[in-house]
This record gives structure tokens, C-alpha cells and sequence, in this order.
């Protein structure tokens, strides 16, 4: 898994440095991998929890008529 998520960590980098070119220093790429990767591993641990279409959103939706 960590060369799928090396590789994946790349193609976004690359997407990145071709969207802007020049902008970004070594150091400033070293810290967008870093950036980057967490981003790509908090989005896996993410989609990895399973949802139903049954699952409901965090807020309770009440209708009434007020007098």
C-alpha cells in the first residue's frame, strides 16, 4: 500500500507544480509532499468507513407550524 500511496502522493505533487510552475522552492515541495500525503491519508481512512443510504446527517429536521 505505501508505493500505491507514494505514487498517488507524486501524481498530485506533479499536478500541483505543473498548475504552478516555478512558484514552489525544494524546501516548499518537500512540505507540500508532506502536506500532500497527509491529505492522501486521511481521504483513504475516510472512504474506507462504510455508509449506508440510511445513514442521516448530524442535524434533526423538524417540521411544524408555529402559532
Amino acid at each position: 500500500m505505501s508505493d500505491e500511496l507514494d505514487v498517488e502522493v507524486e501524481q498530485r505533487l506533479a499536478l500541483v507544480l505543473a498548475r504552478f510552475p516555478g512558484w514552489f522552492d525544494e524546501d516548499e515541495q518537500a512540505r507540500l509532499r508532506a502536506q500532500i500525503r497527509e491529505l492522501v491519508e486521511a481521504s483513504r481512512k475516510l472512504r474506507a468507513f462504510p455508509l449506508t443510504n440510511a445513514d442521516e446527517p448530524d442535524f434533526l429536521f423538524q417540521v411544524g407550524t408555529r402559532q
